[in-house]
């Protein structure tokens, strides 16, 4: 699945002529280009043009690895493709000098050619730092583990399965998976329900075509501390993973259930002496929050949104409200960079009880750690953030547990109280 969307003419005008060739070779595609190849289109552009007259269905492997190969291409992948040359070319310094001076473009195809492995290794990294995860999950202890082919075709199983049981017919998935000292990673690609979509047919008639698209979901496991984080559309698809995670690589269905309740507490923001503490050297010059979502205590309304400008508790008092008795429910802190370590914008999206929209970037782990001393980061050691498996020993205490979680999120989201 792109990243970005794919753009074949700008990858193949962007490359040397010579790694262009050496990529095409690769894939299996440069004698039906030769083929192809006409005088008459623009000498820069030749390659694309002939790449475009081959049928799609020949072609149709081909192009997922050049599509891999364009998301590598992105400023964001500028960096996995540095670590993936000093695995390649550690002992080679000449190349590790001429890598530097390389374009993304040709540094992606250099690494592409040299090792697929250590490509795939670093679309990985990629991929997982590029998603914002849903949901996160403890497990019962910390494991090293590994995948198999026979692990894949189990998650594979369980997977059509679940669509089976839950009525959405027959769809295919694929599994995939990465593994390093830190982490276990699973990607899952599935067909998506059926959906209709307008076509021109053979005779430039107007049609339905019903077509199944495929989506990628990702399970990751960081063996240091035995947290599992999930990501799919579907939510009954993201609890069947982490089911499946649990009993396929730890045999215990139930070895993801236990969850800190409390990942975020957005309510130091509202003290009186709350300031956003800011470290010289970490790229980050300011930081303000701009929208705030609580429940207005004094009236039968849903969800209130409001948008800030300047101090958000002035913001409140002047809504005729005391800070110290809302009770928030999202937030979005606007920060900027210092212009030399990070130079864009980046909004910070925090949704109780454990919805953000950071990433596993180098900037976001730094904005994630501002977070932990802002005080925004539940500490899960504290009894507020307590763990549902530890608390629930009987029927009578999984009770009273489950009452104070839906009383605390007023309904929003039944399922916890599962």
């Amino acid at each position: 699945m792109s990243m970005r969307e794919f753009n074949p003419k700008a990858l193949m005008r962007k490359l040397s002529p010579n790694l262009r060739d050496k990529l095409l070779h690769q894939t299996n595609l440069l004698d039906e280009i030769a083929k192809r190849s006409h005088k008459k289109d623009p000498e820069k552009d030749r390659a694309y043009y002939a790449w475009s007259r081959i049928p799609e269905l020949s072609r149709a492997v081909a192009d997922r690895d050049l599509r891999r190969v364009w998301d590598m291409c992105g400023d964001k992948g500028r960096f996995y493709l540095a670590q993936a040359a000093q695995e390649i070319w550690s002992g080679d310094k000449t190349m590790l000098d001429a890598a530097e001076d390389m374009t993304n473009h040709d540094l992606a195809v250099s690494i592409y050619l040299a090792s697929e492995k250590e490509f795939e290794a670093a679309y990985a990294r990629l991929s997982v730092d590029d998603y914002s995860f849903r949901i996160k999950r403890k497990g019962k202890d910390v494991r090293d583990v590994e995948s198999n082919d026979k692990k894949k075709r189990r998650m594979e199983d369980g997977i059509a399965a679940f669509f089976r049981s839950n009525r959405q017919g027959y769809r295919r998935c694929q599994v995939e998976d990465y593994s390093d000292a830190d982490k276990l990673i699973i990607f899952v690609y599935h067909e998506r329900r059926k959906r209709p979509e307008d076509k021109f047919d053979s005779k430039g008639n107007l049609i339905t075509d019903w077509r199944k698209a495929v989506e990628p979901a990702m399970c990751v496991y960081y063996k240091s501390n035995g947290v599992l984080m999930v990501k799919a559309r579907e939510k009954k698809l993201s609890r069947q993973l982490i089911s499946l995670m649990g009993s396929v690589y730890f045999d215990d269905p139930l070895f993801f259930e236990s969850l800190y309740l409390e990942e975020f507490d957005l309510q130091p923001v509202l003290k009186p002496d709350f300031e956003f503490d800011l470290l010289p050297g970490e790229g980050t010059t300011s930081a303000t929050i701009t929208s705030m979502t609580f429940v207005h205590p004094a009236a039968r309304v849903g969800k209130v949104i409001i948008q800030v400008q300047g101090d958000h508790r002035k913001a409140l008092h002047d809504m005729g409200l005391s800070p110290g008795k809302v009770k928030l429910d999202a937030i979005k802190i606007e920060t900027w960079g210092d212009g030399r370590k990070y130079k864009n914008r980046r909004c910070i999206e925090i949704r109780l009880p454990d919805i953000c929209n950071l990433t596993d970037t180098p900037r976001d782990r730094s904005l994630a750690d501002c977070l932990e001393r802002w005080g925004i980061t539940g500490n899960e050691n504290e009894p507020n953030a307590f763990e549902l498996e530890s608390l629930a020993a009987s029927d009578s205490e999984r009770e009273i547990v489950r009452s104070r979680i839906e009383s605390r999120y007023q309904g929003e989201n039944p399922g916890l109280g599962q």
